[in-house]
């Protein structure tokens, strides 16, 4: 029952990291984020851009001509800014998306300012009501636009304070003698914006839990928790397209995994995954990636590593082992290896000498690996014993093509 309960607690927690610290969340939540804020940005930008100038019309039907003339031109200067602002600025990252958003709210907040000391000395029976309380509820639209965006806690409040202090600055600004500040008391306002305030925080923040669930259950896989196909598509994709300077893969398929499923059943088999994605989590470096790639196949990349680090992953998975089958046999793996960019140009190419490789280690026998040209490296998984020195220098057979390897695959799937 107190695994259970620490096993919920731990839950919580990575649950409220999630919605108080942005700095927690994977690569995919964050530019999810960035995605969706930057569209819903700019589609608020345009129509405050339109509007805004559109209600000049109302403006010079119900304000005096002077305060109609000096809010024309105010709204003008708003559209201006707003749509400029929105072609020069092109957001790529959460800091751009905040510095972007921190430009409407200081032009919104602007204007408001402005707005209140031009209308401030209007007295309340010199325009309607309605009109007073459109200026009047710009700060609550403020708050309320904070809904919009997929934000933390700590982010979605810092986005709503602006809006806060601009009805207290209207408050001291506006006494309840003007046509601003008698269309609300103050208890009105403070009751409405908290109300708003607190209904769009809430908003915010439920649409970054709604992302990283969505996000979570299609970039992990729900059996192992390793990274899904479609989640290491895309980080070799983004590895590949940045150019940067090495990226070695290890395609790694486990020997005989059917009989597991064929003498123990397929429950047996799935805990059988469960600990070779376990084994090979631990064994790998901060920046380092498991992917399930199908079935019993997985995917490790390694990002800038060179031979030695490569080596020191095969040393730790030798030493460490990848588990053990239901019949206490320890399970063994045939592992192909492909670096970027020298055996592939892009992440397909990669991928499939790596395949090629990884079939060719089955063919010898398995619990093996098979690196560039043919190298061969015996894993020992089953003896447990450190590996010493660099990759073995390739056997006769190790010199055989990539061509020649393609053509053997359809066989060694069929044995395997």
């Amino acid at each position: 029952m107190s695994h259970q309960w620490l096993s919920k607690i731990a839950v919580l927690g990575s649950q409220a990291r999630v919605l108080l610290d942005p700095r927690t969340h994977p690569e995919t939540l964050q530019r999810s984020r960035v995605r969706e804020a930057v569209w819903r940005l700019n589609l608020l930008a345009v129509l405050i851009g339109v509007l805004t100038p559109a209600w000049i019309v109302v403006d010079i039907a119900t304000l005096p001509e002077r305060e109609a003339l000096q809010m024309g031109m105010a709204r003008m200067l708003v559209a201006i800014a707003l749509l400029s602002g929105l072609m020069v600025r092109n957001p790529r990252s959460l800091k751009e998306v905040w510095a972007s958003v921190g430009m409407v709210v200081a032009i919104l907040s602007a204007f408001h300012l402005y707005s209140v000391l031009t209308l401030s000395s209007i007295a309340p029976d010199e325009i309607s009501r309605t009109i007073a309380l459109s200026y009047t509820l710009l700060p609550l639209v403020m708050v309320a636009l904070v809904a919009l965006f997929p934000l933390t806690l700590p982010e979605a409040t810092m986005t709503a304070i602006p809006g806060f202090l601009l009805t207290l600055f209207t408050l001291g600004s506006a006494p309840e003698t003007t046509a601003i500040g008698a269309v609300l008391s103050v208890e009105e306002r403070i009751w409405m914006l908290s109300l708003i305030g607190g209904i769009a925080i809430f908003a915010s923040v439920v649409q970054v839990r709604y992302m990283h669930e969505i996000i979570r259950q299609l970039d992990y896989d729900e059996l192992t928790g390793c990274l899904t196909r479609r989640a290491g598509e895309m980080m070799l994709e983004r590895s590949t397209r940045h150019r940067i300077a090495s990226v070695v893969i290890m395609f790694v398929d486990l020997d005989k995994f059917s009989e597991v499923n064929n003498s123990f059943g397929h429950k047996a088999g799935d805990e059988t995954l469960r600990a070779v994605s376990e084994s090979l989590r631990t064994t790998l470096r901060a920046g380092d990636s498991v992917v399930r790639w199908g079935g019993e196949e997985f995917l490790i990349l390694l990002p800038g590593a060179d031979s030695h680090g490569v080596q020191v992953v095969l040393d730790r998975i030798s030493r460490q082992g990848l588990g053990l089958r239901p019949d206490r046999l320890p399970i063994t793996a045939s592992v192909g290896v492909a670096v970027y960019p020298t055996d592939g140009d892009n992440w397909r190419e990669l991928v499939r000498n790596a395949d090629m490789r990884m079939y060719e280690a089955k063919r010898r026998g398995g619990n093996r690996v098979i690196a560039g040209s043919g190298t061969e490296h015996s894993l020992d998984v089953d003896e447990k014993t450190p590996v010493e020195g660099e990759l073995a220098a390739p056997d006769d057979e190790g010199s055989r093509t990539t061509e020649e390897l393609a053509d053997e695959q359809v066989l060694i799937r069929e044995d395997c």
